[in-house]
């Protein structure tokens, strides 16, 4: 009995730090289970509830354990006091699916009231998969149950057995001005509730969307934490003591069916098995479920984003507003997300990944790990080398660094981070749920945004960096009345949309990722750059030889990973890129004259949004001094490093606390061997672990109420450490800022940087990671 009083003494232990208890693990149950075989035992209640909620579902190997033991009991090999077989039946039914699937079907087989209790479980367990084939295999045979069990799956029983979503729902009111991120609403302890706001971020929606949340975009102007208000959702307003204090349009318009199903992900896998069942019955399409709208066709072409999503669904194009279900040939997950994307995939009863590369990272969290960070470095590589998944080591670098490496032109993607923004091809980023349903299942559930284009005209001048392009965007929209930075109605033409950018048609993939990095903090739900094919043959040759050194050294799946490499050499043979129709259609066009800029452009504490260029910071009063720099995050590539040390290069240490952080390890040893990292050292530089570091806001932070620098992607209050003041911008004028301790005039940047980096050596210093290019001893120390 020591199981049960160290579990007690667990609760307890749990229960004082406000958490639930860990579930059970593999030796644990087997330890349950030699108990439950006992004819007689103290505390059976107890014991009998700790098998039934404290084991996970799906295919945890608790649940192996658990399955294997009830199976047995089912079949007749074992007898329990507590568990009948009957009983076995519905414990298994609760265990959503995979290890409980087998032992339900081969329950059908005995008949009698065992074989209706094994029925009845499967009728409302959506996760079966391929053993469909096997309950249908058994009705062709006669089979009466089994019959029983498809007719309710074409039935959709599973769905119409469960409430409708409430006409009226009155709730609290807890509101947060301003801004909303990460830090007030994740990790969120219980799924279900009301989220609602005038702009929701895409990935905050479909992560609402996918745990049975309801996601309202509704004007908030006019409440106030504790007001008690009514929603009702298919009226489309929201009440307060009877008046109508905001109006909205349920979007999408399949919204009560998800929340019907509890969620995105059970709706589609259920309507999944539904369909299948209707097609072995010989049935129609049904009209189970609600339809998602679909706009007429306007005749118009198809933009660059369309084309690539309508590739992925077998179409020509897919225009905005039309729902549909792209493949997702590339699929990441992250180290702060990694242990929930790794229950969920659990949870769906998936013993390998259906998506063609799925990669997992441990960046967020390599720097300064914490006790759980280990545990998780060390557990979660075998279960995602196991499903045939690509992991990372912690130290390799960035998810998105490594991920954009890994992709293929013009497919779809997706990834557990909302930096995941492909330079070649798209991503849509999602939350751990989508993320797990994508990798499992190969596909991704998606309505089509609308695009906005944003096209470059003229030629970057002299001093001018792609960091400022990247500002200019907001900037431009600023300039064009498309987007405001007051909170209070806040317009913003990107939110929700793709942006689509032109116009820079010869930067390297790596340049074109700083990008569409950044869409993220337009709020945009994706971003595609046009390129032309030299820069993405010459990035895939790279990536090739990149892909082979990892195989020789070891990194897993290797199946997969030669399988990409392959499709690469197969799309070098036929290099052709997409390209928008001439006669496309935008939510707006920005057009940008580079012409025109001729000094750098910041983003201003603490808004992505609020940008301006060094004279008007100036002009505007703002604080110019600055206490600490920080260069690194997915934002930077190794010319950006080149150009920092370029510029402190002999100028001794600087007055401010610089921070160094490459994003991969193979830019930090070929920074290190050409001699970057000693003119860092000479500056006093703070150099980390190639990661995520002080732009993720997890792990080290910089001194309470600073005012920082910062090459990272984004500025939020509190991002960087508490109270901060972050400014956003370009490494080459981080460099400068670091010299002087402040914000410099436009003047003085350019008496610096444009010197310190002539154009002669601009080759060499933006020159980018070719591995196929490199020895191979060079390579393989880079790797190792």
């Amino acid at each position: 009995m020591a199981l049960i009083e160290d579990y007690k003494k667990h609760t307890e232990e749990r229960a004082q730090l406000g958490v639930p208890p860990l579930p059970l693990n593999a030796s644990q149950t087997a330890e349950l289970v030699e108990l439950l075989k006992q004819d007689s035992i103290a505390e059976k209640d107890y014991v009998l509830e700790l098998f039934e909620e404290k084991v996970p579902a799906g295919v945890d190997d608790a649940a192996y354990v658990k399955a294997a033991f009830l199976n047995d009991i089912i079949q007749g090999g074992v007898t329990c006091e507590m568990i009948t077989p009957i009983k076995a039946c519905e414990i298994l039914g609760k265990m959503l699916g995979g290890f409980n699937v087998k032992p339900l079907i081969e329950a059908l087989k005995l008949g009698g009231e065992v074989g209706k209790s094994a029925a009845n479980q499967l009728k409302n367990t959506l996760l079966v998969y391929d053993s469909f084939n096997d309950v249908k295999a058994l009705m062709d045979e006669g089979n009466a149950l089994a019959k029983e069990v498809i007719v309710s799956w074409a039935e959709g029983e599973w769905f119409t057995n469960r409430a409708e979503m409430d006409k009226e729902i009155t709730v609290t009111v807890y509101k947060i001005p301003g801004e909303t991120n990460t830090d007030d609403l994740s990790p969120a302890s219980e799924t279900g509730g009301i989220v609602i706001g005038d702009i929701i971020a895409p990935i905050f929606f479909n992560t609402a969307e996918d745990s049975g949340c309801i996601p309202i975009q509704a004007p908030v102007g006019k409440l106030e934490t504790g007001d008690v208000i009514t929603v009702k959702p298919f009226d489309g307003v929201i009440e307060r003591d009877g008046e109508v204090v905001s109006e909205f349009t349920l979007e999408p318009n399949t919204l009560p069916d998800e929340m019907r199903a509890g969620g995105r992900i059970p709706l589609i896998i259920g309507k999944g098995l539904t369909a299948k069942a209707r097609e072995a019955l010989s049935m129609d399409a049904g009209d189970i479920f609600m339809k998602p709208a679909q706009p007429a066709d306007d005749g118009k072409g198809y933009t660059l984003a369309q084309k690539m999503v309508g590739k992925a669904c077998g179409m020509d194009g897919v225009k905005p507003g039309v729902y549909c279900e792209p493949i997702a040939t590339t699929v990441g997950s992250q180290d702060t997300t990694g242990p929930m994307t790794r229950d969920e995939i659990k949870e769906l009863a998936a013993l390998n990944f259906g998506a063609d590369f799925v990669l997992q990272s441990f960046c967020h969290t390599a720097a300064y790990p914490k006790p759980a960070d280990i545990n998780l470095q060390h557990t979660l590589p075998k279960f995602w080398t196991e499903r045939k998944g690509f992991i990372l080591r912690p130290g390799d670098g960035v998810i998105h660094s490594w991920l954009n490496r890994m992709c293929l032109p013009d497919t779809v993607g997706t990834g557990g981070d909302s930096h995941t923004r492909f330079p070649i091809g798209i991503s849509f980023p999602a939350g751990s749920g989508l993320v797990a349903f994508a990798g499992v299942t190969g596909m991704m559930p998606l309505t089509m945004p609308e695009s906005v284009l944003v096209r470059f005209k003229g030629k970057m001048q002299p001093g001018i960096t792609l960091r400022d392009m990247v500002n200019a965007i907001p900037y431009q929209a600023i300039k064009d009345g498309l987007l405001t930075v007051e909170k209070k109605g806040k317009k913003n033409i990107f939110a929700g949309r793709v942006l689509e950018i032109e116009g820079l048609e010869d930067l390297k993939c790596e340049q074109a990722f700083e990008l569409s990095d950044a869409s993220a903090e337009r709020s945009a739900a994706a971003c595609t750059v046009k390129l032309n094919k030299e820069p993405v043959i010459e990035y895939l040759e790279s990536n090739i030889v990149l892909i082979e050194e990892l195989i020789a050294q070891g990194y897993e799946d290797k199946t997969t990973l030669e399988r990409r490499a392959q499709k690469m050499r197969d799309w070098i043979a036929d290099p052709v890129l997409m390209e928008a129709d001439t006669d496309a259609q935008y939510a707006a066009v920005i057009e940008i004259d580079m012409d025109q800029i001729r000094e750098p452009i910041l983003a201003c504490p603490n808004d992505p949004d609020d940008v301006k260029t060094l004279s008007e910071i100036h002009e505007a009063g703002l604080r110019t001094e600055i206490d600490e720099v920080f260069v690194g995050s997915c934002m930077t590539n190794i010319g950006l490093f080149r150009a920092l040390g370029e510029v402190l290069r002999g100028e001794g240490a600087v007055p401010t606390k610089l921070w160094v952080c490459p994003p991969t390890k193979m830019d930090e040893k070929t920074l290190i061997e050409e001699g970057y990292y000693s003119v860092f050292g000479m500056a006093g530089a703070r150099t980390e672990i190639p990661g995520c570091s002080l732009c993720m806001g997890n792990q080290a932070s910089v001194a309470q109420n600073a005012w920082v620098f910062s090459t990272s992607t984004r500025n939020f209050d509190n991002r960087l450490g508490k109270g901060s003041q972050v400014y956003l911008g370009s490494a080459e004028l981080a460099a400068v800022v670091a010299l002087k301790g402040r914000i410099p005039t436009a003047a003085e940047y350019m008496e610096i940087v444009p010197n310190k980096i002539k154009p002669e050596m601009s080759d060499d210093v933006y020159r980018y990671l070719n591995f196929n290019k490199v020895s191979k001893e060079a390579l393989e120390a880079m790797v190792e």
